[in-house]
């Protein structure tokens, strides 16, 4: 009977725990690394179109001013509409101030009445953006301030009879993500389609690696330990091309030499016991004899 346990079927190859441990961290890297690039291109999208509200704003602000040096405020309708015609941008709105209302007069069907995200952006005097993504047509609304200044080439304060730094009023429009979400979905399948691909391949890789440097060579070791051990024939060294099993093969035979240095002791041994077991055996006939 062989003196080497035998393998537990229940129990998992050194391949499979190796194997398993490997899938799970790649799985988890990959997540990670969609879940990171997912975020930035939200933030970058976000932050592209938050720059564009802000373009929009000064253009908008600009043409008011044109219209109103040149008169025709009263067609600045027209002027609105084609900004509301922009692509990606839709429900463009003007919010006035109390004080613009009380200096010019109530405003027309584009000049939209003030509400709590337009009241904050007066309040606080800075751009307001607010992001619904969880939609199936996600969207941004922005709304930009316009505020009183004497300094560069558009001096509010030569119209306007307010102070320096009023809120005059504010553009509010939504502008379409849909777009950029898509791109972004688009980019992540992409690079998850290829982030499959590089688990395969490490995958097929570390199999063949494991099956060539550390299955086979410890399968090649237990077989060549048994001969070792009952054939005493030393185990060869250089079958074996890591240094880890030629280590332990060496540690082997070296064990090996020790039990069989023992068993040729205990055999001598045994051989002396039997001799002097018979010459027991003898001296004890010839005293029955005598």
């Amino acid at each position: 009977m062989s003196c080497f346990p035998s393998r537990d079927p229940m129990k998992p190859s050194l391949k499979t725990v190796t194997l398993r441990n490997l899938i799970n961290f790649l799985l988890l890297l990959t997540a990670v690394i969609l879940v990171v690039l997912g975020v930035r291109f939200r933030q970058i999208s976000v932050q592209i179109m938050e720059d564009k509200a802000l373009a929009i704003a000064e253009v908008v602000k600009g043409g008011l001013t044109a219209h109103m040096k040149g008169g025709i405020m009263d067609k600045r309708d027209y002027f609105l509409n084609e900004i509301n015609s922009l692509r990606l941008v839709r429900n463009v709105k003007i919010i006035r101030s109390k004080e613009v209302n009380a200096q010019f007069g109530e405003g027309h069907d584009l000049e939209d009445h003030m509400d709590d995200i337009t009241r904050q952006v007066f309040e606080g005097k800075k751009p307001l953006y607010v992001i619904n993504d969880l939609r199936l047509h996600p969207n941004m609304r922005a709304v930009v301030p316009f505020i009183a200044s004497s300094k560069g080439g558009l001096n509010c304060l030569h119209c306007h009879k307010v102070k320096e730094g009023t809120v005059l009023g504010a553009l509010s429009l939504e502008m379409d993500l849909t777009g950029y979400r898509n791109i972004t979905l688009a980019l992540l399948l992409v690079v998850g389609g290829i982030a499959v691909i590089f688990i395969a391949l490490i995958i097929s890789n570390n199999i063949r690696t494991i099956q060539h440097y550390v299955q086979a060579p410890l399968e090649e070791l237990i077989k060549k330990g048994e001969e070792a051990y009952y054939k005493s024939m030393p185990i060869d060294i250089s079958r074996f091309e890591c240094i880890e099993f030629e280590n332990v093969a060496k540690e082997f035979n070296m064990f090996a030499d020790d039990v069989l240095e023992h068993q040729h002791v205990i055999e001598e041994k045994s051989k002396k016991l039997e001799e002097l077991t018979s010459e027991i055996e003898d001296a004890h006939r010839e005293t029955i004899y005598t």
